[in-house]
């Protein structure tokens, strides 16, 4: 019954209620979290529901893919739901590997992340070398900023997201960043 399954999800996966309610209003895409958990149970529910959810369902929705086909697999999107939950990727690189999966790309997951660089840089030495170079790019927001303009960081985090193809993991970069930031000159 419907409502005995949202609540196993919920209270099984901890899912909001309205992730649950979509995961059991398509049978498929349940089907495919159930396979995916089952597959890896380290897996995290939620972040492989949202990608059910939110991305599988988006591309479904612009027909570049149909639920049931063969690719995206169950396989591939536990895959990707590894990669980001470990922050390899981030969202906007899992969605675009999605998306080649879903064109019909035949490439493991982590192949098609290699062949395009898409890796999430988190190494705090180059993370500091990103932020040092928008820094420099930069001198009159550095400016504002250390006069008290903080808000200002949300364009030099735009300069590095930017520069890095979103490839960066923002929440090192912006906290690498303030602490640049408060040196003195």
């Amino acid at each position: 019954l419907p409502d005995q399954a949202r609540a196993r999800l919920q209270a099984d996966c901890n899912l909001s209620p309205l992730l649950a309610v979509r995961l059991v209003n398509e049978p498929e895409l349940l089907r495919m979290l159930e396979v995916v958990l089952e597959a890896s149970p380290d897996r995290s529910p939620t972040i492989v529901a949202n990608l059910l959810v939110m991305e599988l369902l988006t591309l479904v929705n612009k027909e570049l893919c149909s639920l049931g086909s063969s690719r995206p697999s169950s396989k591939d999107i536990g895959e990707i739901a590894d990669l980001l939950q470990a922050k390899r990727v981030n969202l906007l690189t899992a969605r675009q590997v999605l998306e080649v999966v879903a064109s019909g790309d035949s490439r493991a997951v982590s192949d098609i992340v290699s062949a395009g660089n898409l890796w999430l840089v988190t190494d705090s030495a180059e993370v500091q070398t990103i932020c040092e170079a928008a820094m420099l790019r930069n001198p009159g927001l550095v400016e504002s900023y250390r006069r008290g303009k903080t808000k200002v960081l949300g364009a030099l985090l735009g300069d590095i997201a930017k520069t890095t193809q979103n490839r960066a993991d923002m929440s090192l970069v912006a906290r690498q960043l303030q602490e640049l930031l408060k040196k003195p000159q």
